[in-house]
């Protein structure tokens, strides 16, 4: 089965991969070593010119540690970014200090 779906809708699919497989410091090759697949898969997934097996996009979300439902419309989890780690470091920081000022 695949996902069929709009020019459209196939490159933001694709945009999203990316970032995530970026997010995770993977290479296309990588990633495709991964899967046992080709880098040249990879390449087409990120590009839209191969459409996603719904296996493969299983096993892509689980690998990139990201929601299916991200990869597929953006919404629910997505890759750990920088400033979402910034900003749940800052939480945690913040929490920190304030149980310590409270056990004072």
């Amino acid at each position: 089965m695949r996902f069929k779906s709009d020019p459209k809708h196939q490159a933001e699919v694709g945009q999203r991969i990316a970032r995530a497989r970026e997010a995770k410091s993977l290479t296309q090759q990588a990633l495709a070593d991964e899967f046992g697949a080709s880098k040249q898969l990879v390449s087409h997934w990120e590009s839209a010119r191969s459409e996603l097996t719904v296996p493969a996009l299983i096993s892509l979300a689980t690998k990139l540690e990201v929601d299916v439902e991200w990869i597929l419309d953006g919404r629910g989890k997505g890759p750990a970014t920088d400033s979402n780690l910034i900003k749940l470091l800052r939480k945690e920081l913040k929490d920190a200090l304030s149980r310590r000022e409270t056990s004072r």
